[in-house]
């Protein structure tokens, strides 16, 4: 039996019938991403992770507006919105927004997706300010908003009158919402990048964990977390495997999720003669009776490295997973 290994790989064996089978969501619920830095000094930089992938054209907007079950409307406030590039983004990703102050018209820069201005204003002031990351349906101004992170620099926090409220925003200070002080700078250490999503947000919950200053402002890392996740098998890439034995005689659907390291990599093995592999980015099911290959719900071949993608291979023809 020919043992295949990969870096990252996950894999569902679907016979007879296939289904599909969604384990992320797409920035829609609080503390799908943290804040890990932001610069109210200088350029006015926001610092972000994803904890879950996010979908090409997903938009989220940050707004330095205080909220109470609804904007405040207050003056010399504003909001700027970030849109996921083509592709989408991977969980454990880092964004960079840079100048987020710019004067008009100029809009802020981002490391990966593009930015638009929404409401000229946005200004993180030095102390008693707040801001949040939201989705909403209709527009930047226009609910129901789905609130997924925020931050204050303000030395007693969030209130629940005039100073970054939370109410109705489904957030919860120092859970998703984070409120360390006043200082006018602030950036996490970065001692804990690599874990399940509940291990790295322990870590960012704990203000031991954060660096502060008021001046000069903080050089960002733009390095990606590693996510691992209760839903996924991490392979070594050289003698890692899972040996599952006799399987099914009647075999018409393969279909699987993988995050390969490499553009050339091995699958899975059905019986020696009959198995899926990746070489220079082409996904093909050697010994396969005309099969169709999916990727992502597309009828195609092509997988890229190091990004989860959904994968189906179907035939007409019947195989037997007799060593599988």
């Amino acid at each position: 039996m020919k043992k295949f290994s990969i870096i990252h790989y996950f894999v569902f064996l679907i016979f007879l019938i296939s289904f599909f089978i969604k384990f992320n969501t797409y920035g829609q619920s609080a503390g799908d991403i943290a804040f890990i830095g932001w610069n109210s000094d200088g350029d006015e930089d926001i610092l972000f992770v994803t904890f879950v992938d996010i979908s090409a054209g997903t938009k989220i907007y940050f707004r330095d507006e205080e909220y109470d079950n609804g904007w405040a409307s207050s003056t010399g406030e504003g909001t700027i919105s970030w849109t996921a590039p083509s592709g989408g983004i991977s969980a454990g990703t880092v964004v960079q927004i840079y100048d987020c102050a710019v004067s008009d018209p100029a809009v802020p820069t981002s490391s990966v997706g593009t930015m638009s201005k929404d409401n000229a204003g946005f200004n993180i002031k030095n102390d008693n300010d707040a801001v949040y990351a939201y989705t909403a349906n209709g527009g930047y101004n226009t609910g129901p908003f789905t609130f997924l992170a925020a931050f204050i620099n303000r030395a007693a926090g969030y209130d629940t009158t005039s100073y970054g409220v939370l109410m109705g925003t489904n957030l919860t200070d120092n859970t998703d919402a984070w409120s360390w002080g006043s200082d006018d700078n602030w950036k996490y250490d970065r001692s804990v990048t690599s874990g399940s999503v509940s291990t790295i947000k322990t870590a960012l919950q704990s203000s031991a964990n954060w660096n502060s200053q008021n001046s000069p402002n903080y050089t960002f890392s733009t390095s990606a977390f590693d996510i691992i996740d209760n839903f996924e098998l991490e392979f070594d890439g050289t003698n890692d495997y899972v040996d599952i034995g006799t399987g099914p005689t009647i075999v018409k659907t393969v279909e699987f999720w993988v995050n390969p390291a490499t553009t050339t990599e091995d699958c899975i093995d059905l019986n020696g003669s009959e198995y899926i592999e990746i070489s220079s980015g082409t996904l093909t099911a050697n010994g396969f009776t005309s099969p169709t290959i999916y990727v992502n719900g597309a009828v195609s071949t092509s997988v890229s490295a190091s990004v989860w993608q959904h994968v189906a291979v179907t035939t007409t023809t019947l195989i037997n997973a007799s060593d599988l």
